[in-house]
């Protein structure tokens, strides 16, 4: 069983600081024979994930919240080998994803009847170790458990999604002079995250939690309504609910501490006369689950007495499956010297890095950006010097500067002067790690005719955007990243660095489909005649070598059961021709239609993975080049849906289906006697294979296509024989590869 060296399962993982002396590690089947990773169908709840002695209720909600949107979840697992005890996770660190890998023995206390029980966070079911097991990933990303006590939820949510967060401030809604009602107005801000299916937290900090932000282990108080202070809560839901006298406007909470935290007491708690049961009908809320999963609802005012800070986190460029694709832009430099200088209060403001950001003049309507400012994360090197964690305050400022061709004001930096700028947008200066800002764009013929509040506009001037990420003080040094985010392709938004040295990492694509293996489209692996019939996607990019990832995700099916969860194995070839044309004859044959060799293996997961560099065969072939894409199940007739995602920096990449349009089979070709292998190679068709050396009888029949093997070649179909006795060495490879296939059979 694999034993991860880096992250032992000991004291130095629990933080080394003696708090915790009564723990033992168990692997999950140690711990519950029946143990799965997911739940079946994807019935994850938010009520489902619960904390443990950890203080770390800010993951824990932010955990809690994604199973609102279970793919986000599952997007996380890049592998779990059962058999082994290996698990692979993937987090969003320093704006890119990171994969973790950790052994599957987590922290348990064991009790005098000798039953063990997981210490930490775990899942109230009891069955599923998602929860324990993604915990214990982020732990070690971050040096420890105790490392990630005490923590922002902003960031947490950052981490698992990649998705940017807001920090919304309730307490300066209250004192905003424009706002006559601040409760409307906050209800219709929740309502608004709601509708974009973004995930949204609530917590009342104080002292010098509220200072940093951060829930923490410092000081937890509960109110005389049953609220915590300075604890992460999550939103679930608002709603607007009609009776006879008035509208009630009503947010439902949850306190991962679950039943554990005492009742909510205030309007609409425990008891309250105004529940009645038509009340609890239409807000799903019955009374025998009433303080037992740590939720409860509370009316708008009450929300806005008792909480004084939402983060959200927006999901609208987190589905890959819609289009136009997303677009991702990394950009990393520094507050240094002269370019450290503050905020707009400052005279040195414009000599901070600087970026001129411009919206293609092909678009009609205003191009949606997310932006991201986030500093390298300070936890473990505070943690290890023993240091208290603090963060300068920074920002954005995005900026609208306008050009008079008399004047021939030049393009650069010490052009942004307050009589020809105009501030578009500015975030709150915050003393943490990440900040972010949704902004929209405007073309060029937009943005010339929006109005500008105190800068005359010439005729034929050329406005344009500036964005500029600041500290709030001068002289405040420092490294910082910056991720753009748009929908649509990488021409509609171009960037570029004005006064500083910056690395850009380029623009990373990403396109997804769905599709299904059913009925004749269950095709099986490529050594089968059936396999040109699985479903087939045309790639096409402007590159005639183009390096991606491709990520092939089965999806549970529709009809429920236990079983739906038992995904066959599978992978992904990628073709120079469409799957109708593929040629399995022989090894040469296989190989002239390859754009990667060798056929990767099917695994039996979740979740299938690799990267490469794919080259166009025939290079004189014009641009866009076509690439196909098969995914397929290691036998036939295993029906199944799954998601295929590539991701790439290829320009104007597009992925589509072309199951229904490809053309008809060829005749086979006769092919040439190949010669002997020779020493260590391996052939395109073998590749595969063992998989199939070792998979169980099944009594399903298969066209196996001929294959050359050594220098002679069988033709036609394969005869059904008895099954030989195996070879020496073979039964060893056989339960290698079975385990493979029982890998995920619980999921």
């Amino acid at each position: 069983m694999f034993e991860d060296a880096a992250f032992p399962a000991n004291t130095s993982a629990l933080g080394g600081d003696g708090r915790f002396t009564d723990i033992t590690w168990l692997r999950p089947k140690e711990i519950d024979p029946s143990a799965v990773l997911f739940p079946a169908d994807d019935e994850m709840q938010a009520e489902d994930v619960t904390q443990g002695t950890l203080h770390n209720c800010y993951f824990v909600a932010a955990l809690s919240l994604l199973t609102q949107v279970p793919r986000l979840l599952r997007r996380l697992i890049v592998e779990y080998n059962e058999a082994a005890g290996r698990f692979v996770m993937r987090l969003f660190m320093d704006c890119e994803w990171r994969k973790i890998e950790i052994d599957d023995r987590l922290p348990c206390r064991v009790s005098g009847r000798g039953t063990p029980t997981l210490a930490f966070a775990h899942s109230r079911k009891g069955h599923d170790f998602y929860v324990a097991l993604i915990e214990k990933a982020y732990a070690k990303a971050w040096g420890s458990y105790s490392a990630i006590e005490g923590g922002n939820m902003g960031e947490a949510l950052f981490d698992l999604t990649g998705g940017m967060v807001d920090d919304v401030n309730l307490e300066r809604l209250l004192t905003t002079p424009s706002d006559k009602d601040p409760q409307a107005a906050a209800f219709k801000l929740l309502q608004e995250y709601q509708q974009k299916g973004a995930l949204v937290s609530c917590g009342r900090f104080e002292g010098e939690d509220d200072k940093n932000h951060r829930s923490g282990p410092q000081r937890f108080e509960r109110n005389d309504a049953g609220i915590v202070v300075n604890h992460a809560y999550g939103v679930l839901d608002v709603r607007i609910l009609q009776t006879d006298k008035k509208k009630h406007r009503l947010v439902r909470v949850r306190n991962p501490w679950e039943s554990h935290c005492g009742a909510w007491t205030g309007e609409w708690g425990q008891n309250s006369k105004l529940w009645n049961k038509e009340r609890r009908s239409a807000l799903n809320y019955a009374k025998e689950d009433e303080g037992k999963r740590g939720d409860f609802w509370l009316s708008i005012e009450e929300f806005m007495r008792h909480f004084n800070r939402i983060h959200a986190c927006h999901t609208t460029f987190l589905d890959d499956s819609q289009e136009p694709p997303v677009q991702s832009l990394v950009i990393r430099g520094a507050w240094k010297g002269k370019t450290a200088g503050g905020c707009t209060n400052y005279p040195s403001f414009r000599h901070n890095p600087m970026l001129r950001l411009e919206v293609s003049e092909t678009l009609t309507k205003p191009l949606d950006v997310h932006i991201l400012l986030t500093q390298p994360d300070e936890r473990r090197r505070v943690r290890e010097a023993g240091l208290q964690l603090s963060y300068p305050q920074i920002g954005l400022t995005l900026i609208r500067q306008h050009f008079q061709p008399i004047e021939a004001i030049p393009t650069d930096a010490a052009a942004l002067t307050p009589d020809r700028a105009q501030i578009v947008h500015r975030t709150s200066f915050w003393n943490k790690r990440d900040v972010g800002a949704a902004v929209s764009l405007l073309p060029p013929a937009l943005l010339q005719k929006e109005p500008s509040d105190n800068i005359p506009v010439a005729e034929n001037t050329s406005p344009e955007y500036r964005l500029v990420p600041s500290s709030y003080f001068p002289n405040q040094e420092g490294d910082f990243t910056l991720l753009l985010q748009w929908r649509g392709g990488r021409e509609l938004l171009n960037v570029a660095c004005i006064n500083f040295p910056c690395v850009t990492q380029g623009v990373r694509s990403c396109v997804s489909v769905k599709g299904q293996w059913k009925g004749p489209t269950a095709g099986g692996r490529p050594q089968l005649n059936t396999f040109t019939r699985n479903p087939c996607f045309s790639l096409t990019t402007s590159a005639s070598e183009t390096p991606l990832t491709i990520v092939l995700t089965h999806t549970p099916s529709s009809q429920g059961g236990a079983a739906s969860n038992r995904f066959p194995p599978a992978a992904v070839v990628v073709l120079n021709v469409p799957a109708k044309q593929f040629d399995n004859s022989s090894n040469a044959a296989a190989e002239g239609c390859l754009a990667q060799s060798p056929i990767p293996i099917p695994v039996a997961a979740s979740q299938w993975s690799q990267s490469m560099v794919l080259k166009a065969k025939q290079v004189e072939t014009p641009s866009p080049f076509e690439f196909f894409l098969v995914p397929f199940t290691h036998q036939s007739a295993k029906e199944g849906s799954f998601e295929l995602c590539v991701e790439s920096s290829a320009e104007n990449m597009t992925l589509s289906d072309v199951t229904s349009r490809q053309p008809p089979p060829t005749k086979p070709k006769a092919s040439p006697a190949a010669a002997p292998a020779t020493s260590g190679a391996v052939s395109p068709l073998k590749a595969a294979i063992a998989v199939a050396a070792g998979r169980e009888p099944t009594g399903e029949h298969e066209e196996t296509a001929g294959r050359v093997t050594g220098g002679g070649r069988a033709k036609g179909k394969a005869k059904t024989k008895p099954k030989a006795k195996p070879k020496a060495g073979i039964d060893s490879a056989k339960q290698v590869i079975r385990s493979q296939f029982d890998l995920y059979q619980d999921l």
